[in-house]
């Protein structure tokens, strides 16, 4: 039965989990590796047959000029796929691309087409390779078993293979220092916040609400514990007396370390009930600021 002069796909199945293939491509080659395959694939797609035939020079310089590397750096990669058996390693020994994987990943394309999906045997045949490839292995021997016993295409380069195994357990290491370091700050910014909690606490000095106090605590940045602190210990000499105190949690949630100075606040209103009482040095008021005060209530 005839086969119509074309046959392509417009497109293929793109997996998201890769196996060795693309990881090998992707270690010796860098990015160009990778990209390189799935222009491949892409190419092997559209072409008539699904095989490139790289015999003829046009060809091969449009092949290298669409996948975008120059044609020694192809030749590399397409050697690599060859020995990874991603594509067929007998074809491409006469300068043929064809992958066995992505015929069978289009096959359902042609379920409901009037010929048969694409094989290798078929490409062989095509290409007028069937005969040569057949009196090159001796009849004793079949396709899969040659040089005692060992397929020579499932023959995968070790030294990369090394390569990355040991890259692998270099990145995991890494890995594994960065969780112990994150760890490690963790262990040291949860004691600090609970020990500076416990200063902020006695120094603020109104035990109400401790639990909610120490929520409010938990939000606040370890660079502004000092000065929270400090404010908390000057809120607390100035209100020690008083009627109304804020709760801790309070005091924090509103973010009181910020107002106005609380002890200046505070002492102005001590002056103006008691004009004769000489202010603690500690207040920061002029002898002008307690006059101005004392005359702005006559």
């Amino acid at each position: 039965m005839a086969r119509p002069k074309k046959a392509t796909v417009d497109y293929f199945p793109h997996s998201c989990n890769h196996g060795k293939t693309i990881m090998i491509l992707q270690q010796t080659f860098g990015l160009e590796g990778y990209a390189v395959w799935f222009k491949l694939l892409e190419q092997l797609g559209r072409t008539n047959n699904h095989y490139i035939d790289c015999r003829d020079d046009t060809t091969w310089l449009y092949l290298s000029a669409e996948v975008g590397i120059d044609e020694e750096k192809l030749t590399s990669i397409l050697d690599l796929c060859s020995r990874l058996k991603a594509i067929d390693q007998k074809l491409w020994e006469n300068k043929i691309i064809a992958s066995e994987n992505f015929l069978e990943n289009v096959k359902d394309a042609y379920k409901k087409r009037s010929i048969e999906y694409i094989t290798i045997s078929f490409i062989m045949e095509e290409t007028g390779l069937r005969d040569t490839l057949t009196e090159l292995i001796p009849p004793k021997l079949s396709d899969n078993v040659v040089n005692n016993g060992i397929n020579p295409q499932s023959k995968v380069d070790e030294t990369i293979l090394e390569k990355i195994r040991i890259k692998e357990l270099e990145k995991q290491k890494v890995i594994e220092m960065k969780k112990e370091e994150a760890l490690i700050e963790k262990r040291r910014a949860d004691k600090v916040k609970k020990d500076s909690f416990s200063k902020f606490y006695e120094a603020y000095n109104f035990k109400k609400s401790k639990g909610q106090a120490e929520k409010a605590w938990n939000k606040i940045k370890e660079c502004d514990y000092i000065k929270i602190i400090d404010q908390a210990k000057i809120a607390s000499s100035i209100n020690e007396n008083s009627d109304y105190r804020k709760h801790p949690s309070t005091w924090l949630n509103g973010e009181c370390w910020d107002d106005e100075d609380h002890r200046t606040r505070t002492t102005m209103d001590e002056i103006k009930r008691n004009p004769h009482k000489e202010p603690e040095k500690s207040h920061n008021l002029s002898e002008q600021d307690i006059i101005d005060i004392i005359k702005g209530d006559d």
